[in-house]
């Protein structure tokens, strides 16, 4: 399992650098501006496109198919790799954090000072994104990268399609506060992760990685 948490880390020091860049474009921008309320979602969003960036990079060295002679089963190789996402979705909202808090001692800064919006706002965004990742993660094992962010596409903008459209010709709707917010989130993603690792678990060892 260390060596399977290796390569991955291996891996995201290839697609880190771009990654950091897009980062440090966006923090230098915030940084001009004093704003920083959507540096949170910038940085979670970041730590999804790495992560599904790892299933490319599998892909293109035909990792699974050199997997098969490992003596590693399903449960390690697919652990490993839900480990290290879970490891970049840390580092997102660590980041995140440190720089929304940053911003705050900047003279033009526009951002709120107060710790406890702060941490909200940094983790409500994160949440969410870890949800997305629960989704995510079999769609790839199961259709691979390009049709996997297809489905993934389909997946997350009919809620969106359904909100917009249908929610607001039912009448007034009550009012969800960030709290409520982020312990449905919260719950949804306590749920999510384990079946989705199941589900991937599953699909992985059933997958014939030669076909």
């Amino acid at each position: 399992m260390i060596g399977l948490i290796k390569k991955e880390l291996m891996l995201l020091t290839i697609g880190g650098k771009s990654i950091l860049l897009v980062l440090v474009v966006f923090l230098a921008i915030f940084l001009s501006s004093g704003s920083g309320e959507i540096l949170s979602m910038v940085a979670v969003i970041m730590s999804l496109m790495l992560s599904l960036t790892l299933f490319a990079y599998d892909t293109q060295s035909k990792w699974d198919c050199y997997a098969t002679v490992l003596p590693v089963g399903p449960k390690e190789l697919v652990g490993a790799r839900y480990i290290v996402v879970g490891m970049i979705w840390t580092a997102s909202i660590i980041i995140a954090l440190i720089f929304r808090i940053g911003l705050t001692l900047l003279p033009n800064a526009t951002v709120g000072t107060d710790f406890a919006q702060i941490v909200m706002e940094s983790l409500l965004p994160a949440l969410a994104i870890a949800v997305v990742l629960a989704i995510a993660l079999p769609l790839m094992y199961k259709f691979g990268v390009e049709k996997g962010r297809i489905f993934l596409f389909i997946v997350c903008i009919i809620p969106s399609i359904f909100i917009q459209t249908f929610l607001p010709r039912m009448g007034s709707m009550p009012e969800i506060s960030l709290n409520t917010l982020m312990i449905i989130l919260a719950v949804a993603g306590v749920l999510a992760v384990p079946i989705s690792l199941w589900l991937s678990v599953r699909i992985y060892g059933n997958k014939d990685q030669f076909a």
